[in-house]
Formats: C-alpha cells, sequence, structure tokens
C-alpha cells in the first residue's frame, strides 16, 4: 500500500517541467543585416544565467571561427551577456551560444545569424529568432528529482499522522512511531536528491566542471547561483531529516517529530525554489507552489502512514475518518494553489489544446479531479459506511493516481507552453530579386519589399562575362513603367551612387498599384556609352498582421472526445442532454430503493438502467467539455475577425492561391476540398468538407485558421512557411470556390 500512495504521491506532485534561460533579443539581433561592424555582442535572456557557464563563438559563412571573441561578461541582472568583437568583415555570421540557468540549472543552447552589409542589399539570412534548446531529458535526473519529491511527501504526511491522527482517534500510547522507515525515506531522499544534482551538473558542465567552490560541496559547480542554494537549502533540509530520524535522542517523540517535519518541510521548500513557477513567478510562485506541495503531503503523502495506522489501532475506518478531516482542508488547498500557479505554464487558453503541455495538464488535472471526487466520496462513507465499499473506492482513488504518473512523468520532459514563442514570418523574406542583361553589362537589382509604397531598390552593375563589378559607371536611371491596366505613366527617376561604383541604389514609392512593373534601366559609362537593360517586377500586397500564436504540436485527443457530439447545437442548450441523463439516473434510484422497500430486493434492470444512465452523462459531458474547449481554442481573435482581406479585389490573387493550395492543402483537402486527398486516408479523422466551413467563415478568420493551424486535429500551422499576403491569396481563391452565405 506504501508503494501505491507512492504513485499517487507522484501523480498529483506539480510537474517539473521548468523554463530555461531562453535568449528572447539579441544585438546584432537574429536575421539582422547591418551596414557595420559592431563592437560588441549582446545576449538578452528569459532569466539570469550562471557567469561561469557562458559560452559564445561567431563563425563566418565557410565556418572559419572568428578570432578575436571577447571574454563573454554578464551585467548586473544576470539577464545579459556581453562580449567585445574584433572588425568584422562584410559577410555571414553565425553565432553559437551555450548557457546554463541560474534558477532551475537547465541548460540551454542554439544558434542564430546575422549579415554584415554595407551596401544594404543583402538579403536577411534566416528566420527572425530560433528558439533555445536543450539537450534530450536525462531519465536519470528526472527519476531522481521525483523520487526527492516522493519521499519528501511521504514524510511530511507521515509527520502530520504522527502529530494528529493518533491523537484523534486516541491511539498514541499503543502505537508508535516506526522511526526506522522514516530513517530509510529520510535516506532515500538524500541520495536521490544528490543523484538529481550530480546528473544536472553532468549536464550542465559537459564542458568539463569549473574549478573552485567549497570542498565536499556537491553543488560547487553551480557556485553561488539561485539553483545552488535552492539545492542546498534542500540538501540540508534531507540530512537534518536523516539525523533526526535515525539517532535516538532525548527529545519526546512530539518534538522529535515536529523536528522531522520542519526538516522535511526544508526539503519541499527547496524544491519549490527551483520549480517552474519559481523560475517564472519569482519568490510569490515559489512560496504557492511550496504550499500546493505541502498540501499534496497532508492529503496523499500521508495514506501509507494513515494505513499503517489502521492496521496498527485497529478499527480502520476510524484510521481514515480521522484523515478525511485533514484532507477535507488539503485536497482543495490542492486545487486552488495549482490554479494559482497554472498561468505560469499556460499563459493562453489555447494552449490547453494546441500545445502538447497544455494536453498534459488537461489531462492531470482530469485524472486529479476524479481522485478528488473519490476522495470526497470516501469521506462520506468512513462516517459509517463499510469497510468494503470505502476499500473500492480507495483502491479506485489510487488506480486513478497511477494513470496520472504517466502525464506528470511526461510533462516533466517537454517544453511548458509559456516558452513557446508566437509565430512570425519576416516580411523581409519577400525580398524581391531581378536579374537582366544588356549590352556590356548585366544587372542585378534588389526590392526589399516588392509592395506599393515607399521601397529601397539596390542595382549592381556587373561585367556580364567576368561577374566584376563596373567601376566605369557613372550614372543610372530606371524608368518604372506601370502594368497597362493601372492607367499610370511611366516615371523616370535617377539611382544615388554608393561607395562603391557598381553598386546604384534609391529610395521612393515608384511602384504605388499591384501588378507586374516594366524596370527600364539605362547604364551610362563615361560620357556617350549608355546600355539599356530590361526587368520585371512582380509588386504584390505584402500584408504585415498581428503575431500568430505557436504552432499546433498538441494531440487530436480532446478532437475525438469531442467527435459524438459535434452535430449538437452549440452553447448551454446541448448541455440538457447529460442533465436530462443525470435526472433520468436520479429517478430510476429513487423508484430502485422504494421497489426495494416493498419487494425487499432491487430489481437488477433498475440498477443496470441508472449505471448506463449516470455513464451516459459523464461520457456526454466529457465529450461536450472538449468540444467547447477546442471550439475556445480556435476562435480567432477580434482583430481577425474585423481584418479586411486587402487581395479581394485583385484578380492574380486567385490563380496564386489556387497554387498554394494544391501545394500545401490538395494532399488532405482534396482538389474539391471534401476531404478527400491522398494524404487523409492516413489521418485519424478526414478533414471536413470546405464547403461546409468556407462560406460560413469571414476572411480575416480563415486567414487566421491558415497561419495557426486548428487545435485539436491534424490541421498544422502555415504561418512560418507561408508569408501574409500569401495566406490571403488562399484566402481569395478559397473565397472564389466557396462565396460566403448571406
Amino acid at each position: 500500500m506504501a508503494v501505491l500512495a507512492a504513485v499517487v504521491v507522484m501523480a498529483a506532485a506539480p510537474g517539473t517541467a521548468q523554463a530555461h534561460a531562453i535568449l528572447i533579443d539579441a544585438d546584432p539581433a537574429p536575421n539582422s543585416v547591418i551596414p557595420a561592424s559592431p563592437t560588441v555582442i549582446s545576449l538578452f535572456f528569459s532569466e539570469a544565467v550562471d557567469p561561469r557557464t557562458i559560452s559564445i563563438r561567431i563563425v563566418h559563412a565557410d565556418q572559419r571561427p572568428v578570432i578575436g571573441v571577447g571574454t563573454p561578461r554578464l551585467d548586473s541582472t544576470g539577464l545579459v551577456v556581453r562580449a567585445d568583437l574584433p572588425e568584422l568583415d562584410p559577410d555571414t555570421y553565425t553565432v553559437e551560444y551555450s548557457v546554463v540557468s541560474a534558477v532551475d540549472g537547465h541548460p540551454n543552447a542554439s544558434i542564430y545569424a546575422f549579415v554584415i552589409d554595407p551596401t544594404g542589399t543583402a538579403a536577411p539570412p534566416g528566420l527572425p529568432l530560433p528558439p533555445s534548446t536543450a539537450p534530450p531529458p536525462d531519465p536519470v535526473a528526472i527519476v531522481a528529482r521525483w523520487i526527492t519529491t516522493v519521499t519528501g511527501l511521504l514524510l511530511v504526511g507521515s509527520v502530520l499522522v504522527g502529530l494528529f491522527h493518533r491523537r484523534w482517534i486516541g491511539a498514541e500510547e499503543r502505537v508508535a512511531i516506526p522511526w526506522g522507515p522514516l530513517a530509510v525515506l529520510a535516506l532515500i531522499t538524500v541520495v536521490a536528491l544528490l543523484g538529481y544534482v550530480a546528473r544536472s551538473a553532468a549536464a550542465a558542465f559537459h564542458h568539463g566542471i569549473p574549478p573552485g567552490g567549497l570542498p565536499f560541496d556537491p553543488l560547487a559547480p553551480f557556485g553561488t547561483t539561485s539553483f545552488a542554494i535552492a539545492m542546498r537549502i534542500a540538501l540540508v533540509g534531507g540530512g537534518a531529516a536523516l539525523v533526526i530520524a535515525a539517532t535516538v535522542g532525548r527529545a519526546s517523540g512530539r518534538r522529535r517529530l515536529i523536528a522531522l517535519g520542519f526538516a522535511a518541510g526544508v526539503v519541499l521548500i527547496g524544491l519549490s525554489l527551483t520549480s517552474h513557477a519559481a523560475s517564472i513567478g519569482g519568490p510569490s510562485g515559489a512560496v504557492v507552489d511550496a504550499f500546493h506541495l505541502l498540501a499534496i503531503a497532508a492529503w496523499l503523502g500521508a495514506l501509507p502512514a494513515v494505513a499503517y495506522l489502521a492496521r496498527r489501532a485497529g478499527g480502520g475506518l476510524a484510521a481514515f475518518a480521522a484523515h478525511a478531516r485533514l484532507a477535507l482542508v488539503a485536497a482543495p488547498l490542492v486545487v486552488l494553489t495549482g490554479l494559482a500557479n497554472s498561468p505560469l505554464v499556460v499563459d493562453e487558453s489555447r494552449e490547453l489544446v494546441a500545445a502538447s503541455y497544455g494536453n498534459l495538464l488537461l489531462v492531470k488535472a482530469l485524472l486529479i479531479s476524479v481522485a478528488l471526487g473519490l476522495g470526497a466520496a470516501n469521506y462520506f462513507l468512513a462516517r459509517g459506511a463499510g469497510t468494503r465499499r470505502l476499500a473500492i473506492l480507495a483502491g479506485g482513488e489510487v488506480a486513478i493516481a497511477a494513470l496520472a504518473v504517466v502525464v506528470g512523468t511526461t510533462m516533466v520532459s517537454i517544453q511548458p507552453a509559456t516558452d513557446r514563442p508566437p509565430a512570425a514570418v519576416d516580411p523581409r523574406l519577400g525580398v524581391a530579386h531581378v536579374y537582366a542583361e544588356g549590352g556590356a553589362s548585366s544587372v542585378h537589382g534588389i526590392v526589399d519589399l516588392p509592395e506599393p509604397g515607399v521601397q529601397t531598390y539596390s542595382f549592381s552593375i556587373a561585367d556580364p562575362e567576368t561577374g566584376a563589378g563596373r567601376e566605369d559607371v557613372v550614372g543610372v536611371t530606371i524608368t518604372f513603367v506601370p502594368p497597362a491596366e493601372s492607367g499610370l505613366d511611366p516615371d523616370t527617376e535617377l539611382a544615388e551612387p554608393t561607395p562603391q561604383a557598381w553598386i546604384w541604389t534609391m529610395r521612393g514609392a515608384f511602384t504605388p498599384v499591384v501588378g507586374t512593373w516594366t524596370l527600364e534601366i539605362s547604364v551610362h559609362r563615361g560620357r556617350l556609352i549608355e546600355d539599356e537593360v530590361t526587368a520585371f517586377v512582380a509588386v504584390r500586397q505584402v500584408v504585415r498582421t498581428p503575431l500568430l500564436p505557436p504552432p499546433t504540436t498538441g494531440g487530436q485527443v480532446l478532437g475525438i472526445l469531442a467527435g459524438p457530439t459535434s452535430g449538437l447545437p452549440p452553447g448551454p442548450v446541448a448541455w440538457a442532454l447529460p442533465l436530462l441523463l443525470l435526472g433520468g439516473g436520479a429517478a430510476l434510484l429513487v423508484v430502485e430503493r422504494r421497489g426495494a422497500r416493498r419487494a425487499r430486493q432491487r430489481p437488477a434492470w433498475l440498477r443496470g438502467s441508472r449505471v448506463a444512465a449516470i455513464v451516459a452523462a459523464i461520457a456526454v459531458g466529457l465529450s461536450l467539455t472538449a468540444r467547447d474547449t477546442v471550439a475556445v481554442a480556435n476562435r480567432p481573435p477580434e482583430e481577425w475577425v474585423t481584418a479586411v482581406n486587402p487581395l479581394a479585389d485583385d484578380p492574380s490573387a486567385v490563380p496564386a492561391g489556387e497554387e498554394l493550395y494544391r501545394a500545401n492543402c490538395q494532399s488532405c483537402h482534396g482538389p474539391d476540398g471534401a476531404g478527400d486527398g491522398p494524404a487523409a486516408g492516413g489521418l485519424g479523422r478526414p478533414p471536413e468538407d470546405l464547403a461546409n466551413i468556407v462560406p460560413h467563415r469571414l476572411d480575416g478568420e480563415l486567414a487566421w485558421t491558415i497561419g495557426a493551424g486548428v487545435a485539436g486535429t491534424q490541421m498544422p500551422a502555415f504561418g512560418t512557411t507561408l508569408l501574409d499576403g500569401e495566406r490571403w491569396e488562399l484566402v481569395t481563391y478559397l473565397r472564389s470556390r466557396w462565396p460566403m452565405e448571406e
């Protein structure tokens, strides 16, 4: 029973998945193009980092390391890392960094790139800010941390039983405190905590443990970071608990128990200081997490001691009834503290469905809710019902918690939802390149963003045979010829020279409408020589929209659960069905009891019907809850609901959107949108017919859904693969196929 209770405690304990020191900004910025060599590189992190673990390496495009990068230094906040740089030549540079969080001891590493280009004509090297990455989770470290948490909770729970339960049932003289098993628990706590620290150091300092620190200090590699201090607190508490439990002293049993409980509580406090709540919420998050752990200890961590007391004192119901008094306070506190810290791990309701961490948090909450329901039934049954029924419900509570342990253990090793950055596509990725040749010159033109409005144009003039830049260019004239259907007149402009004789630039609103523009470029070489070059630029509307939520990575369990009730009316009307089923179950119970009083027996068919009605009510209720949760998760923000399609009247958007549909959508949705594409057969549920969706959605809702994906299904997010303008082109095509219903 102690083993099963340990499983229950592990299931209910808060997840130990922690935030890491995430790179949130940098200078030079990721994906930036800068005109000159910076003198300093600055990295900005989401939480304090350990100064002895910082590593910064910068390499050229050909992977040659940059020589002369200064020693990284940390500012007073612990959040900003800086290093001096040597003079860098124009090139693409990759920054490789690695740090260890000073809060939770977790390592992180990643790379990003920037470009030095004095001409300003180079395209950005990649996406804006790649997420930091951590090494694969260490199973040994995870198990060691969980064992530490479990034994700490069991120690605190046992102390509470020894202090209160024995007195409540009058068994203080008859039941002695089992100091031997408590000493074993304390020893396991210390050993597991040392193992966790050792594995954390091995992961954080894979290049070698830094020297220094106190002798025999297992946390010396971490110095005096908050993680090291918190773990030292936990080790001191564990060591004190071992000494108190294993040493026979003169103190009375009650004083000794109080000292043991205080020492075990220090272990839990140390763990809370390195929890996810402390990483994100600071001291207040750590305090709430500590109360969460202590409440779990009082409710579930005490179960082995309660079972021991029931066996030694006789009359098991009395021991469980006494524990129910404490659990009646502790269990709601577990729920309230869990709810208080939940915004720290899931900052938006959509993440409950869209993120894997949110999926697991929902499952864990459901399992704990069922355990709470069984615990409430135990509370009432322990006041007078039979031992057999109490044992059945208590066994169900343990079984449900045994499922929750799988969920809790998985949450340890995955990224919290709050660590998922919003998705965005840098509109500069829409830079247009044009190549043309005429006379003795070839022209490479770059338009920073080929859309109506003020843009920057750069023209590189080269010898078509050698590719070398022409240094004899004295002037460049560009005539912008608009699309024939625009009715605009051509506009001739002069380009400006740059320090490089072969590069000429200009900036202005020279392409005010969408369409294909003809650029007639005149390259003047000397006084009489002139090369005529013709190029074409497709001007499109690149729409800058708000950030999209992170891509959908969650499972489809909620979507599958919602399937049976997807056809019911939306809103509270559908909830009449489970209420009617519950009412029917209650009515059958009344009929059953009346029949039993008259005939002195309960008809079997009544009992079966009552159970079936209650089970059906629960199943329908779960399905409706899943349906409504998925619906809320997939509800676009208001700014997207009111967004207007800027390409609705662009005739070129329909064929462009059709090409995008064939490339990205047709494999699942099929050529006619019926959900019969070649890849649909491998999906758990085929996509819904677009004819039933598109006519009932606004353009902005469709654009948001394309970019964000559909949580609870296998519909992926295209926010990081399609430009905003491309998503609007796709919406324009969908609307041409399925017009909006009035």
